[in-house]
C-alpha cells in the first residue's frame, strides 16, 4: 500500500533535458530507449546508443479499443530484453506522445520513478549536436523487470461513472471540436464528453517539440478550471493523448489516475450519459 501511495501522490521530476542525458547517458544503470511506431526512423538516426522499443511492444488492441495496456508480464519481458530491470533508470524518447504513452506504461509498471522523458526528444538531441548516428550498439544483457503494479493508476467506465459529479476532476486531452462534440471522431459512436469534464487540449502543453515549464503547465490546468490538487483522471479517444497530460499531472503532484479505455469505450455504452458544447 506504501508503494501504491508514492506512485500515486506527491510530485515526480520524469522530464530530463539534453544536457542531463549529456551529462548521464554513461551511468552503468541507464538505459535509453527511442520509441516508435516503427523502426525506420530509428534506423534512420537516434541517440547514440538508444534501444528501440516499437508501439506494438505495449500497446494493444481489446475488445475493440486501441492502444490498451499489455498484459504486464509481456511489456515487462520486452523491456528486459533491452536490458531494463527492476535496478536500471530509463530515459525514453521519440514522438511526443509515443513517449509519454510508454512512461504511463512504466508508472503503471510501478517504474514510474526511475523512468524519465526526454524534453524536445531527437529533434533537440541533434540540434546541440549531441552524439547521434544509425549504428546499433551491442546486444543487451537481459535483464528482469518486476511489475509492481499501481493499479489505482487504470480506471475504468463504471470507477469514472461513480465519480460524476465529484471532486475528482476529469481531464479531456482532445481538441475543442471533438470535446464539444462538434466533430464525430472514428470509432467514437456519440459525439461530445463526459459530463463534467474539463478541456485541455494536449498540444497547449507543448512548444516547438519541448514540454512548457511546469508553472506553465500549472496555469493552464488552472485556465481549463482544474483544481491545483487532487485526484485527477485523464482521458482522450484512446488513451494516447491523454498520456501526456497523466506525465504532467504527476510531475504537478496530482493523484493521477488514466482512463484507458476513453472516449470510445465511453461513448459506445448507451446507459452512460454524455455532454455536449462548452460545460
Amino acid at each position: 500500500m506504501l508503494l501504491l501511495a508514492l506512485l500515486l501522490t506527491g510530485p515526480v521530476q520524469p522530464i530530463v533535458s539534453a544536457e542531463w542525458l549529456l551529462a548521464h547517458r554513461a551511468d552503468p544503470d541507464l538505459v535509453v530507449i527511442h520509441a516508435g511506431r516503427n523502426r525506420a526512423s530509428y534506423d534512420t538516426v537516434h541517440v547514440a546508443g538508444a534501444r528501440y522499443l516499437d508501439w506494438s511492444e505495449f500497446t494493444v488492441t481489446r475488445n475493440g479499443i486501441a492502444v490498451e495496456l499489455p498484459e504486464p508480464d509481456s511489456v515487462a519481458a520486452a523491456l528486459g530484453r533491452l536490458g531494463v530491470g527492476d535496478g536500471n533508470r530509463v530515459v525514453i524518447y521519440g514522438d511526443v506522445l509515443v513517449a509519454a504513452r510508454l512512461w504511463f506504461t512504466l508508472d503503471w509498471l510501478g517504474a514510474g520513478d526511475r523512468a524519465f522523458v526526454l524534453d524536445g526528444g531527437l529533434d533537440r538531441w541533434r540540434g546541440l549536436g549531441y552524439p547521434a548516428g544509425a549504428d546499433r550498439p551491442p546486444p543487451a544483457r537481459p535483464a528482469r523487470l518486476t511489475p509492481q503494479l499501481a493499479t489505482g493508476a487504470l480506471v475504468d467506465a463504471d470507477w469514472v461513472r461513480t465519480r460524476l459529479g465529484s471532486a475528482t476532476a476529469l481531464v479531456d486531452a482532445r481538441n475543442g471540436e471533438e470535446f464539444r462534440g462538434d466533430k464525430l471522431e472514428d470509432g467514437v459512436p456519440r459525439a461530445g464528453h463526459i459530463p463534467g469534464a474539463h478541456n485541455l487540449d494536449w498540444t497547449a502543453t507543448i512548444q516547438d517539440v519541448r514540454y512548457l515549464p511546469l508553472d506553465r503547465v500549472k496555469t493552464l490546468f488552472a485556465q481549463a478550471g482544474i483544481p491545483a490538487t487532487g485526484e485527477l483522471v485523464a482521458y482522450c479517444r484512446t488513451g494516447t493523448r491523454s498520456s501526456v497530460l497523466y506525465l504532467l499531472a504527476r510531475s504537478l503532484g496530482y493523484q493521477a489516475r488514466m482512463y484507458d479505455g476513453s472516449m470510445v469505450d465511453w461513448a459506445r455504452r448507451t446507459e452512460l450519459p454524455m455532454a455536449t458544447g462548452i460545460p
